[in-house]
């Protein structure tokens, strides 16, 4: 530190190159580094580095870490920007602690999504995006036949790819078609940033739908093909034609023949990225077609499966397997061989969805608790619970950085009524009322699984 205030007046690395030192650096969670790192900003000229360090730290699981620099920051007048990078952090922090006072700049970034933030309704592309997004009262079909001016809006220069995302968002579309994406991605042209704007635009539950075009883009981004994404932007194909493989093999024969060695490597190498998708939506079909009609050796057969090669379980699978299979399981069972097999049939789908990491509402995991409670089966019930924080603390250790919650489970954060997953910092306390495995075990599910023995 003295080293630091000696050479600083003279050797000043400049604002970008001492926040780069901030970065390397706060991810390391001892006590005695934080120290260290904040009496550098303290005696530093440069204060900007809310809306850099901040989402890093938050990012990587360590909100207590946020919650000391965020106070430094705010001493220092150093406020972040109107745009989303801050957004999750400021959005958890006024989820799980109202009583936080938060900033006039934060809560303007809490409300970028609000439609009353945005105000741009003399703009004649907003106008004709506000018309024909709610025109028709519809849902997913008007809002596909308006991608190409969703296309256009995303497109536009003059408008900040951030503000342009909210503000769709604040229209209440939930699924933008592959011309939009394409805009989009082409303003990120590089891999890493494409993902990082469709798991943005994912937070905030808009889909980018299952056009072939909009899959392979995601994958070429997720492999950091960086070439293939780049030939892919600005192919001269048309992005609906991705999804008319005749047309596809047609253009694609005649790229071999005259030569376009280009387009025809670019038409090869989408095939993998199709297929992987068919095999993920045709698996997903497959097992909410076994849940339904209650065919749950097969279905948790094809669970593993999707489990060992990596297959995503949707949310709408996840969905089918609570309403068929876990909302019918009864609070308080009558002690019958059938409400048994259900009861088990029960424990080893929610097993299975806790190891592929999709959250469910912990009132399921309490019904279990209860009916092993009601059946005497005690050894499986302190083998479950035992089991159910074994593996949270686990997913702490190993994914670290942020954890997914039911939204259920969540306190309410408002007018944000989204039915989508909350992700919460792996070092959320314990001792919080809303912690996942505190919402598992309140009292009055233990003291119905105790109370049914006694």
């Amino acid at each position: 530190m003295q080293w630091h205030l000696r050479l600083m007046p003279n050797f000043d690395p400049g604002p970008e190159r001492f926040g780069a030192l901030l970065q390397e650096f706060a991810i390391v969670p001892g006590a005695e580094m934080q120290q260290t790192l904040q009496a550098l900003y303290v005696a530093s000229l440069h204060h900007s580095s809310y809306d850099e360090l901040i989402p890093l730290l938050y990012r990587n699981g360590l909100s207590q870490h946020c919650n000391g620099w965020r106070d430094l920051f705010i001493n220092h007048h150093d406020l972040p920007q109107p745009t989303a990078e801050s957004q999750p952090y400021l959005k958890y922090l006024a989820r799980y602690y109202p009583t936080i006072t938060l900033e006039l700049e934060e809560q303007m970034i809490v409300g970028l999504n609000s439609p009353t933030y945005w105000d741009v309704h003399y703009d004649s592309l907003w106008d004709a995006m506000k018309q024909h997004t709610h025109g028709d009262g519809s849902d997913s079909p008007g809002r596909r036949h308006n991608d190409t001016l969703g296309a256009r809006w995303f497109a536009s220069s003059w408008v900040p790819l951030d503000f342009a995302i909210h503000a769709v968002h604040a229209l209440g579309v939930r699924q933008i078609g592959p011309l939009s994406l394409q805009s989009i991605a082409l303003r990120e042209p590089i891999a890493h940033r494409v993902v990082a704007r469709i798991e943005q635009l994912r937070k905030i539950n808009i889909d980018i739908g299952h056009s072939a075009y909009s899959q392979v883009l995601k994958r070429f981004a997720e492999n950091e093909d960086n070439e293939l994404l780049h030939e892919l932007l600005h192919t001269d194909i048309h992005p609906d034609v991705f999804d008319d493989p005749p047309m596809l093999a047609s253009i694609r024969d005649k790229a071999l023949k005259e030569g376009a060695w280009k387009t025809h490597r670019l038409l090869v190498a989408i095939q993998p990225a199709i297929v992987e998708e068919s095999v993920d939506l045709t698996s997903n079909l497959l097992l909410q077609e076994s849940v339904k009609y209650g065919q749950s050796r097969q279905a948790l057969a094809l669970l593993d499966d999707m489990r060992t090669m990596n297959i995503d379980v949707s949310m709408s699978t996840v969905q089918h397997i609570c309403w068929s299979i876990l909302d019918i399981l009864p609070w308080n069972p009558k002690t019958t061989a059938v409400n048994q097999e259900a009861l088990n049939t029960a424990i080893a789908y929610l097993t299975r969805l806790t190891l592929l990491k999709k959250p469910v509402h912990s009132h399921y995991w309490q019904k279990i608790i209860f009916g092993l409670g009601k059946f005497g089966r005690i050894g499986e019930l302190e083998e479950l619970c035992i089991g159910i924080i074994d593996t949270y603390e686990k997913l702490c250790i190993s994914e670290g950085g942020l954890l997914p919650v039911h939204h259920l489970d969540a306190p309410s954060l408002g007018a944000d009524g989204s039915t989508n997953e909350v992700l919460v910092p792996a070092d959320l306390p314990i001792a919080h009322e809303h912690h996942p495995v505190r919402r598992i075990f309140d009292n009055a599910a233990l003291h119905a699984a105790i109370s049914s023995r006694a």
